[in-house]
């Protein structure tokens, strides 16, 4: 018999082999790209121009990003300065041009809400960095929370899940982040959909 790897739901999705190890996700009009964090793709090259294509083609969208390795380290130590540079060299400004509502990020098992940034600086309408990866795990004992960039509102070694609702009707992006005994870590905070949506090119 035919292995599971090898099945599709639609003969539009690659084999397993086949498929990259980034892409991206539609939920009504919520974008949601999976990147790949210097692992197997690198930062620029096919995937920085997937990332462009993808956003400018769901300028109307909602956009979200989820990755492994953060642009904004919330340890004293970190040991992968390169993925920081890069992800913020070649990532960041799209994310920026784009306005991306938030970007997930992942490694350090830290609980972690950047201000609103755009260009590396705190900015009103710009993008949340959101993270670290914490939730079922062990926590990092080699971590000590650190705010060194001054870009973090909140960072605490603390196991978390984001729920994050998108509603049209009231045209809001809605964010709360839960620990493990299901109390919210800070208040709910939120932005504007109209804010963060682009008008279509003709």
């Amino acid at each position: 018999p035919m292995h599971l790897s090898k099945r599709t739901a639609s003969p539009a999705v690659p084999v397993v082999e086949e498929r990259l190890s980034y892409h991206y996700h539609r939920f009504g009009k919520i974008l949601f790209l999976i990147l790949d964090s210097g692992y197997i793709a690198d930062y620029n090259g096919p995937q920085l121009g997937f990332l462009r294509d993808a956003a400018k083609d769901h300028l109307e969208y909602v956009k979200f990003s989820v990755y492994h390795n953060p642009n904004y380290y919330s340890c004293d130590t970190y040991d992968n300065k390169d993925a920081v540079e890069a992800g913020l060299v070649f990532w960041g400004p799209l994310f920026d041009e784009f306005k991306f509502a938030a970007a997930f990020e992942n490694h350090e098992h830290t609980f972690k809400k950047s201000f609103p940034l755009i260009d590396n600086k705190r900015a009103e309408l710009g993008t949340y960095y959101l993270g670290n990866g914490n939730w079922g795990v062990d926590l990092i004992e080699s971590c000590n929370p650190n705010n060194a960039t001054g870009l973090l509102e909140v960072v605490e070694r603390k196991r978390h899940v984001w729920m994050v609702n998108v509603s049209t009707s009231n045209n809001l992006i809605s964010y709360n982040a839960f620990d493990e005994s299901n109390n919210l870590i800070i208040p709910e905070f939120s932005q504007q959909i109209t804010d963060y949506v682009m008008e279509k090119d003709d």
